[in-house]
């Protein structure tokens, strides 16, 4: 299995989605001390919340240039219907490599506007369909009590518009002790990316990501 990647992971040329990824990572490392003891005194079971996908106007948190691009076509798209965790095989057409199932994420089809952690083992298979979108599950701080809780406290707190991206805003889409899908809005086209976080072994394994537009 590829290594965790940590906070101080090399992401800087990446693809406008690993931009906002690697800015909810440093959020939720530079937040593990601020909010543990929130975390740690709350008490209270993880909440599970579920709101309806939203496909139309921007979201609550929307920069107010969004408005200039209200009345913009925009270019949403519908959710692939297989989010979440699942049992997910990996390798089935691989000459080199055996198949593997397990429970995670949706993997990528190839196309630049995705990554998952979820992907085949061998370089030389995921690139047969197009480019590489595969990368490694994020190893939160191994001081973190409850890193899920943290990470989840952190997206929430992301400030839209960050490296001018996602100026549409976002919002929770389903949320359970290890599971967050939240849905971010591009400011000009409109553009929705479905990300997802997933804590689906142990916390050894890491922490799966993906995201899609």
């Amino acid at each position: 299995p590829p290594t965790a990647f940590v906070c101080s992971g090399p992401f800087a040329s990446a693809s406008t989605m690993i931009v906002r990824l690697l800015l909810l990572v440093v959020v939720s490392c530079e937040a593990v001390r601020s909010t543990r003891r929130a975390v740690i005194g709350g008490g209270a079971a993880a909440a599970v919340a579920s709101s309806p996908i939203r496909r139309a106007g921007a979201f609550d948190n929307a920069i107010p240039e969004y408005a200039s691009y209200v009345d913009k076509a925009k270019r949403r798209g519908t959710p692939p219907k297989d989010l979440g965790v699942l049992k997910r095989t990996i390798n089935e057409q691989s000459i080199d490599a055996d198949p593997v199932t397990f429970s995670g994420l949706r993997g990528c089809d190839g196309k630049p506007n995705c990554f998952s952690t979820t992907g085949d083992s061998l370089l030389e298979d995921r690139i047969l369909t197009g480019v590489d979108t595969l990368i490694s599950p994020w190893r939160p701080p191994a001081d973190d009590p409850a890193p899920f809780k943290t990470l989840a406290s952190a997206v929430k707190e992301y400030k839209p518009g960050q490296s001018f991206i996602d100026g549409g805003g976002f919002a929770v889409v389903k949320e359970t002790d290890s599971y967050l899908y939240v849905q971010f809005e591009a400011l000009k086209k409109g553009y929705i990316d479905d990300v997802e976080f997933a804590m689906a072994g142990g916390r050894e394994q890491g922490i799966q990501v993906r995201s899609s537009s």
